[in-house]
């Protein structure tokens, strides 16, 4: 499974360490040596197991954690190869440090960080190299890569069955709005139970209701569209329609 071949691929990793001035294989590779590297890590395990889709190539862990918020997969549960997020005690509020989530445990998570120290001493966001961690502090909350299987109770649209129906083609999707019926309602319909497993339960009935509706429009508050209830070819492409 892609979750655990990324896992495999951040603990051959654990022990590696970072030479002078923030040097290290992961920024060298990213394009952008000599900066903090724990975002540039995660994108290189991605890489590495060969799903880098799943993660966009940033440097920067705020950006990183709005990309998993702004699709509905962000938020306070974790699963073994998740993105954590971290905002450690200090004069700045905002999320400085992201890892790679390899177990829960009570309380917490273990995880597989880079640019970490590997105790309490040293920093824990800046650190000198690459080192199994236990966290029960600090965590902002868990970025859910959109895996192509159900992994760690994780639903993507690749794994849910389509309907009996042949998907209708996308060149000829008609907008949506409420009152809408037919076959590409079901197809919306089964792409947002996908999109949002525990947000949204839609029954897949063809038929465009007040629930639809509202999901659509949290859909595109979350993806950063105007909120209107219109299924056009914006919020189909957000939606990979």
């Amino acid at each position: 499974m892609s979750a655990e071949r990324v896992l495999e691929v951040a603990r051959s990793q654990i022990g590696y360490r970072e030479g002078k001035n923030n040097s290290n294989k992961y920024g060298t590779a990213y394009g952008m040596p000599n900066v903090a590297w724990c975002a540039q890590f995660t994108w290189w395990c991605f890489r590495e197991a060969g799903v880098g889709s799943l993660h966009p190539k940033t440097a920067y862990t705020p950006t990183l954690a709005q990309y998993y918020k702004d699709r509905g997969r962000f938020d306070k549960n974790p699963r073994p190869g998740d993105l954590v997020f971290f905002d450690f005690p200090d004069s700045v509020r905002r999320i400085q440090h992201v890892g790679i989530v390899e177990k829960v445990i009570s309380g917490g998570v273990q995880t597989i960080e880079g640019n970490t120290s590997s105790g309490s001493s040293g920093s824990q966001s800046n650190g000198g190299g690459v080192y199994r961690r236990t966290r029960t502090s600090s965590i902002v909350g868990f970025g859910h890569p959109a895996y192509s299987s159900t992994e760690g109770g994780i639903v993507t649209p690749a794994s849910v069955p389509a309907p009996s129906a042949p998907a209708p083609s996308s060149s000829n999707w008609p907008l949506l709005r409420r009152g809408s019926k037919g076959e590409y309602v079901k197809q919306l319909q089964a792409r947002l139970n996908a999109w949002f497993p525990t947000y949204s339960r839609l029954v897949v009935d063809g038929d465009f209701g007040p629930a639809t509706e509202a999901v659509v429009k949290e859909f595109q508050r979350r993806s950063g569209l105007t909120a209107d209830g219109i299924v056009g070819p914006l919020t189909r492409g957000a939606l990979h329609l």
